[in-house]
Order: structure tokens, then sequence, then C-alpha cells
């Protein structure tokens, strides 16, 4: 699958080469990313500008089906956007990589037929729906 979710090939081996983060979801936000790193792992939390800068992103649905409103991106691609986010803050590309995996693992798992089995948060239209629960939720701040 091609990065923009359309079904063109994809040439293998462009694939492993050195990746262009202009390209990147989470190009948007990696030098917000960057900026806040040292605090970050100071704090234990994410800064909140931050977790509204990728909140509703591409980059946070990509891991999810199409049909839960995800973009469907391969294990390859996700972990080049990880890369990109790691070199910057390590610390939050751990809990990324985590609600990437987990999140949408439960979700796509249990299916559209079992919304009404998750938190209220989880049922907001549009989108992957729901909440990254890690230090930051205890502040109030919800990706």
């Amino acid at each position: 699958m091609a990065h923009d979710g359309s079904d063109a090939e994809i040439d293998p081996l462009h694939e492993f080469l050195e990746t262009d983060e202009a390209a990147l979801y989470a190009q948007p936000f990696l030098d917000a990313l960057e900026a806040q790193a040292e605090a970050a792992d100071r704090t234990r939390s994410v800064a909140a500008d931050v977790v509204e800068a990728i909140r509703g992103t591409d980059f946070m649905r990509m891991s999810a089906t199409r049909s839960i409103g995800g973009v469907e991106q391969s294990m390859l691609h996700m972990g080049r956007e990880l890369e990109a986010i790691a070199a910057r803050c390590p610390s939050t590309a751990w809990c990324l990589w985590n609600h990437l995996c987990v999140f949408h693992l439960f979700v796509g798992s249990l299916g559209p037929g079992q919304l009404h089995a998750c938190p209220g948060d989880a049922r907001h239209a549009g989108g992957v729906r729901g909440k990254l629960q890690a230090d930051a939720h205890q502040r109030g701040i919800a990706i």
C-alpha cells in the first residue's frame, strides 16, 4: 500500500532506502517533539501543545484498519515514522508505539459491532477513537 493510502504498487527496494522525513505523517510535529524531549524525560509527560499537535492526525491512525477509520500502514512504514520520532524523543516514541500497538489491536479485535463495550471516550464520531492512558492522562491530557 502506498503512503497516501492508495493501492498503488510499492517498490520493495525503495522501502529500504533512506527515509524522506518530509513525507512522514509525523513531520509536522518532529521539531516540537525534539524541543520538549528533556522535559518529557524529566516530568514523565508529553507537553500539552505536542499532544494537541499529534491528536487526530494520520500518524495516530496508522495502525488502525480502514474499517475503523485508520490509514492501515505497514509495520515498516510505522517503524520509519517512529525512528524519526525516537531520534528526537525516545520517551515519546515509546509511548506512541504502545498506543499504536495496543489501542488499535483491541479496537480492531473488538470491531465496530462491539463499540457499545468501549469507554465513552472511544465512541467519538470520526476517525479512530480513544485516549492514550499514560502518565499524561493523570494531568487530563489525552491523545
